[in-house]
């Protein structure tokens, strides 16, 4: 299982709410495909505004590909997987040629 909070960017609320918009709806089968070629079996986000109102969302993946999920992702050329790559970086700010992100540590 894999876990992120992804703070929204300033601005990027919009952009962040279409994104969800079309993996639930017009790009659920291509989300769905690339779920299955990268061995993830689910993938949930939550939007989470902090008392600071600071806006995120939290993402958790399960599945045997969910810990180099992201690092397999940003070398992909599938066109899906591109466009949800761009998605991203609009509204994380996520730099896929830089990605960095030390995996979550489970406390609880």
């Amino acid at each position: 299982m894999g876990a992120i909070a992804a703070p929204i960017q300033p601005g990027q609320l919009t952009a962040w709410e279409a994104f969800m918009a079309e993996l639930n709806g017009p790009r659920r089968p291509e989300f769905n495909d690339m779920n299955r070629r990268f061995g993830i079996s689910e993938h949930r986000a939550w939007f989470q505004r902090t008392p600071g109102g600071h806006q995120m969302a939290i993402v958790v993946q399960d599945g045997p590909g969910s810990a180099g999920f992201l690092g397999k992702l940003a070398v992909s050329e599938n066109l899906f997987d591109i466009w949800f790559c761009g998605s991203l970086e609009e509204a994380h700010g996520i730099d896929f040629d830089r990605l960095t992100l030390p995996p979550a540590e489970q406390r609880l």
